[in-house]
């Protein structure tokens, strides 16, 4: 399976587990007070629940081995995709960066009297701007080699019989 597959798998694989322990969260509890001849639904619903508990318990297994691949796989890219990360958190610090600049005027009583302050930084827009579009270039040409990674890098997945609990 090429590395590619396998991020998509462990993506389907999350969204199952999630979209299983929804099911659990939104059918474990019932009202006692149920109308009678209920009692069908009742031992459905309890062997549907039991079918939904053993995915739970097996999918985190599938998953976990999965992950375990891919991290193994990754390790020849590893720095690549760290700095990637690094220069994505650069990019939020400077969108977040206090940029104020040019003058700032005050009144500060009922007479009008002014008060003004000049504000100077050191990253002002243009540069915070141009700074980003930089980063956000390096970062596309490290995506570009991550996929070309990811598309070529063969992993082997070895597909164990569930466990049923």
């Amino acid at each position: 399976m090429k590395l590619s597959q396998a991020l998509k798998e462990k993506k389907r694989l999350a969204d199952e587990l999630a979209r299983q322990k929804e099911i659990l969260q939104r059918e474990n509890a019932r009202r006692s007070d149920k109308p009678s001849g209920a009692y069908f639904m009742e031992v459905w619903n309890k062997t549907y629940l039991m079918e939904v508990w053993n995915k739970i318990h097996s999918i985190p297994l599938e998953l976990n081995e999965l992950k375990f691949k891919i991290a193994q796989a990754n390790i020849n890219i590893y720095p690549v995709l760290a700095r990637k990360e690094e220069y994505k958190k650069l990019i939020a610090f400077l969108q977040r960066l206090n940029k104020r600049e040019n003058e700032e005027v005050f009144y500060i009583n009922k007479n009008k009297e002014k008060l003004s302050y000049k504000w100077d930084c050191f990253i002002n827009h243009s540069k915070c701007d141009k700074l980003i579009e930089n980063l956000q270039n390096e970062i596309n040409k490290m995506q570009d080699e991550i996929d070309v990674y990811n598309n070529t890098m063969e992993i082997w997945i070895h597909k164990k019989p569930q466990k049923k609990y």
